[in-house]
Order: structure tokens, then sequence, then C-alpha cells
């Protein structure tokens, strides 16, 4: 849990880190409630020299950023940079890097329902310069472009990252991300509006053409131009003429301005309607008196239900970007897969070896999935997430109680309140009572728990001290009650046998044979891709 600007957010995951500083999912928690409020991305600087220029960026920025849907916004910077500190809050943007799309672009343009990989890119970098043009008409360049900055939400594009933002004819302190910045770094030369769009360029090459855009050999030579050897350049016309001229080698060749990129992106893309047009079929009249009749093709849609369910629940797909708990959907349960743990737990449970059983891990890892297979496999039936808390009893076994979520408040009760009584009967040791208890819950929250509770009483209890040795990777306990399980250790897609002579991927192969068999054969390529 982190202070900032007077609020509480706990970190979920880090999202990156850079040479200046590391981004993180954050959630801002109510203090008296517990309660989520909302997430963002914080910024932290890895030192002082570092932490101070990256601070100066984003208080430059951050006025300009509402002007446009794709540049995200940044909510809050800090007074002055401070170790281990927030440096900002910014836009939470559900989604995928762009850099992620590299080698399957086209998939992805026909995803987005784009006739082509090049019309797709047009439009990107049209709504890229567009976006470019709120800070350089600031008198800002954003000073690092580039595949891992941009993130696919939905069908929209979005640029983010302003660590290294930078005034107009200022010294550039830093290159950005060396792969696709311009030489202006290395040349000494003052930041310009053509580094952007040189970075744009250099980046959008290497996804749609899956090459580095200045690799010759095993070297980076920016002098030399972009490298087309391989790409069929007369595939990509407009995609050449723009990537061509953005990363001139004479750097008063390029793009001076938001103005001149967006002039040149729509001509291309009129001359690529105009390419589209004639190879889709439209017919010349000859000469003469005869007329020929074009032939119009009957076009109708299709729709697999099925496969629509699968989308939904990728988000880096238009339809996603949902909210997907655990086995809520039809679709998830149907493609759950069953492992060994799943069936060493239920056999430890009814045969009450396993009293408490913890799950942890990170947001989004499986855990309230991996509890709601349980329940129903242990006879307490199909569960919704939103009931959270679950009870019944096993046949001739335990009574068996689970919180589906120990991170978040619930009904009018504060996480900590719930934990209190969850987590209670264990304090002490194996509890009096025919109980099995099932957790999930994120590392750092039960890491606030503990301490909570060790303040309250002055010391730890044998369950606090524990869960504290198993949370540092301390305690391995043989014959205990307790069950520790970190879902960030296991490998789902799988691993090398015990002999060595052969990967095994059963996991990998049972998901496959279920999304299969969940709809037509002509469905299971599609599934594959998302992967």
């Amino acid at each position: 849990m982190v202070r900032f600007r007077d609020r509480d957010y706990r970190i979920v995951t880090r999202l990156g880190s850079g040479g200046v500083g590391a981004t993180y999912k954050v959630i801002e928690i109510d203090r008296s409630t517990k309660e989520e409020l909302g997430t963002y991305v914080a910024k932290v600087g890895h030192g002082s020299d570092a932490g101070n220029r990256v601070l100066k960026a984003y208080s430059l920025a951050r006025s300009h950023l509402a002007r446009h849907a794709a540049l995200s916004a940044i909510f809050e910077v800090a007074q002055e940079w401070q170790e281990n500190g927030f440096i900002s809050l910014m836009t939470w943007v559900e989604g995928s890097p762009l850099g992620a799309f590299t080698g399957v672009f086209p998939l992805l343009a026909e995803e987005q329902q784009e006739p082509s990989s090049e019309a797709l890119a047009l439009r990107w970098l049209t709504v890229m310069c567009e976006a470019l043009d709120v800070l350089h008409r600031n008198g800002l360049v954003h000073g690092d472009v580039s595949p891992r900055n941009m993130i696919v939400s939905g069908g929209d594009l979005v640029l983010t990252d302003y660590d290294f933002a930078a005034r107009i004819g200022d010294p550039i302190f830093a290159p950005g991300t060396v792969p696709y910045c311009s030489p202006s770094f290395r040349d000494k030369r003052p930041a310009a509006p053509s580094d952007d769009f040189f970075a744009l360029a250099a980046s959008f090459f290497q996804v749609v053409f899956e090459k580095g855009p200045f690799q010759y050999g095993g070297a980076l030579s920016k002098e030399r131009g972009l490298n087309w050897e391989g790409v069929d350049r007369d595939n990509h016309p407009a995609l050449v003429t723009f990537m061509d001229r953005a990363t001139h080698r004479d750097p008063t060749q390029r793009f001076e301005s938001a103005g001149a990129a967006l002039a040149a992106l729509r001509a291309d893309v009129r001359g690529t309607e105009s390419s589209g047009a004639r190879q889709a079929g439209a017919v010349e009249e000859p000469e003469g008196d005869s007329v020929a009749v074009a032939v119009q093709p009957i076009l109708r849609e299709e729709r697999v239900d099925w496969l629509l369910s699968l989308l939904q629940s990728y988000p880096g797909s238009r339809w996603g970007n949902r909210e997907t708990r655990g086995l809520d959907s039809d679709f998830s349960a149907q493609t759950y897969v069953r492992t060994r743990l799943e069936e060493t737990l239920s056999q430890d449970i009814r045969e009450r070896r396993a009293r408490l059983v913890v799950l942890c891990g990170n947001a989004g890892d499986g855990k309230t999935a991996l509890l709601q297979h349980l329940a129903n496999e242990l006879g307490l039936g199909r569960h919704s997430s939103s009931e959270r808390v679950l009870e019944g009893s096993i046949e001739d076994g335990p009574l068996v109680r689970m919180n589906l979520d120990g991170s978040a408040a619930w009904q009018g009760r504060s996480a900590d309140e719930l934990l209190d009584d969850f987590l209670g009967p264990f304090l002490q040791g194996p509890p009096d009572e025919d109980i099995v208890h099932l957790l999930a819950i994120n590392d750092g929250r039960l890491l606030e728990w503990i301490a909570g509770v060790e303040s309250r009483r002055g010391a730890d209890t044998p369950l606090t001290s524990v869960l504290g040795d198993f949370l540092e990777n301390e305690g391995v306990i043989a014959e205990s009650y307790v069950r520790f399980i970190s879902l960030n250790e296991r490998s789902l897609v799988g691993g090398v046998t015990a002999g060595g002579d052969r990967i095994n991927a059963g996991f990998l192969e049972r998901l496959i044979d279920q999304l299969y068999g969940a709809s037509a054969i002509n469905c299971c390529y599609p599934a594959l891709i998302s992967f």
C-alpha cells in the first residue's frame, strides 16, 4: 500500500521497467471501508537525477493531454521526487501494447474489420499524428514513441508514458527507445516534432513487417534508412511513402509538423482506397458500343456465437475489455481445464488433511475460477463470483467455507473484518471445529492483514507466523494443516518430462480439445491465434 497525494493505493502488479523508472498497475483504496475506488498506472523513478527529469516531463505534459482521446491522461503529479514514491498517476488503459501484435498484425486488421494491414496502419498512424499534434502545438515533443508506449484498446490506439516529454528546441537528454528514436540525440540536435514522427514510423515498421526497422545483419544502422529487404513494397505503397519520408536520412526532408504528416497520410489513404476499388472488381467500360456489366458479389454477415465468447474473453479484442471473473460465464466454465492441483486439493479437503487453503498471486491469475471449480466438485454447486462468500457441507465431510476475493470489501464490511472472521479460527493453530476454509487473496493484501493483526495483538500468532514465512518463501511444512499455494509459481503451458527427452504440453492440449469441441471446426483456428 502506497500513500500518494493524501490517498491510498494498492500495487497490483508491475507493468514494466525502463532506464528511468518503472510503472505499476495500482488500485485506489478507501482508507476507512477498504473499498476499491479506481484503477490507475503509477510511475516510480529509479534515482534522483532521472526521477527529477521524469517529474518535470510529466508536469510539462499534464495540462495538455485531455484535449485528445488518444493521449492517456495524467491525473496527479508529485510535488517532489522521493525514493520509492509515485511520480505520477495516469489513466489505466485496458488493452495490450501495440508491440504485442508484431507478427500477427494482419490478423489484428481482420479483427478490426479493416480490408488490409496497410489500411489499419494508416488509420492508427493518422490517430497518432493527431494526438502528437496536440503536444506539438503546445510546444512539446513526446520523446519516446515506441510499440510499447502505444496501447491497443478495443478498436482504439492510445499513446502513453511521458518520461521523455520535453520542450521543442531544448536539448534531448536521453534517446528514448533506441531502436526507434531518431538520431537527434546522437547528433546533439534540439528536440523537434520530426523526432516523434521518425519514431512513430519506425515503430509501425517493426509491428507491421515483423523486423527491426534499422537492423542490417546484427548492426543498428539508421544512416542507411529503413531496411526494406524482404518486404514487398508494392503491396504497401502508402506505408512506404509515409515511412520513407518520416525516417529520411536527411533531417530536413522529414515531416516538420503534424499538418505535413497528416496531409501525406490522407493523400495515401485516398490513393489506397482508389487502388482497392480497382482491385475489388470495378469494371471499366470498353471502347465501342458494348457495355460490360459488373457482377456484384452477394455479401452476408456470418456470426458464430461461441467464437464471440472467446473474443470477449481476450482483452486485445475489439469485443473485449469486459470484466471477466472466474467461471461466471458459460464459456469460461466449458473451457476450464482441471489439473492435478484441483485433484489433490479436493482429496485433501475431503479427508481433512487440509484445513486452511490460501491461494495467493496477482489479480487475474485464476484464483476465483479455481475456487468456483472446487466448490462445484465438492458438491456445493455452481456459484457466481458476486456471491463472494460460499458455505456448504460435504457429504460425510467437513463444513467448507470459501472467500472468493479476500482483498476486497463486501456487503458493507471491510476486507479486514471479513478476513478476521474467516481466518480467526486458525490464529492459534488447527481449528477445533470440523471446518475447511479456502481463501483467494493477493499477496500484498495478505501481508497487510498480517501486519494489522500483529500490530493489534502486539505479537505474532502461529497463523500469521506461518503465513509470513510462506510469503517470504521461508516456510515449507510437509505435514501442515495449511495449504499455501502461490499461483505465480505454476506453469500451465507445459514443461520437460522427468526423463528430459520431450516436452509435455498436456494442459494446453486439453484446453485446445475443449475449445475445439465447443464449436464447429472453423472456430479452432481463430481460437489458437488468441493464445
